[in-house]
């Protein structure tokens, strides 16, 4: 483990490693948190729960539970389920545990929180590694295994940047909306 560190969400670039079982918006190109009420249940009710982490609902849940229970300021809570991440020598942030949490924390708008952040003593995030052309070459079996998962799973989940994959913040519609009543970012904006 690292050091309890204080760090403005909003300020951070993350490495993710997610796939459409895992994200929302890495299926659709859009966040869930961006949606309408509305918008999210005839999602929810065409879609039901197939996609797991990847459905409507996860982030959207996840989002009000962790405001409601004062998550991202309380030192407690944050003590007993901390985001555990590793700083790349890129300057980037790499989860090790609470991608989702310090996600959504970065799209309502929280701009302090405590993470466990340790120094990447092996270098670049594995988002740069790979965009550098440094990934290994893959062997025969490696392939093939990667082509049964994407036959039976869909696509496996791959890395990226957030500011390179997922669509901006807005504040002009969704839970984190400034202008809607009882607004997740209302709520966490005290």
């Amino acid at each position: 483990m690292g050091l309890f560190q204080k760090v403005d969400p909003t300020k951070q670039v993350y490495c993710f490693r997610l796939s459409g079982y895992d994200c929302y918006a890495v299926r659709t190109g859009q966040c869930s948190l961006d949606l309408t009420d509305e918008q999210a249940s005839i999602v929810s009710a065409r879609e039901g729960n197939k996609f797991r982490d990847g459905s409507v609902g996860k982030c959207r849940e996840l989002a009000e539970s962790l405001i409601n229970a004062n998550y991202y300021t309380d030192q407690n809570k944050l003590s007993a389920m901390p985001m555990q991440a590793s700083m790349g020598s890129c300057g980037h942030v790499s989860f090790i545990d609470g991608q989702h949490r310090a996600c959504i924390a970065k799209r309502l708008g929280i701009n302090e929180t405590m993470v466990d952040l340790e120094d990447n003593d092996s270098g670049v995030c594995s988002a740069c590694f790979a965009s550098k052309g440094q990934k290994q070459r893959r062997t025969y079996l490696v392939n093939k295994v990667m082509a049964l998962y994407k036959k039976y799973f869909g696509e496996p989940p791959h890395t990226f940047l957030d500011v390179d994959y997922l669509p901006p913040v807005t504040e002009k519609t969704g839970l984190h909306s400034p202008n809607k009543e009882g607004s997740l970012k209302s709520k966490s904006i005290k």
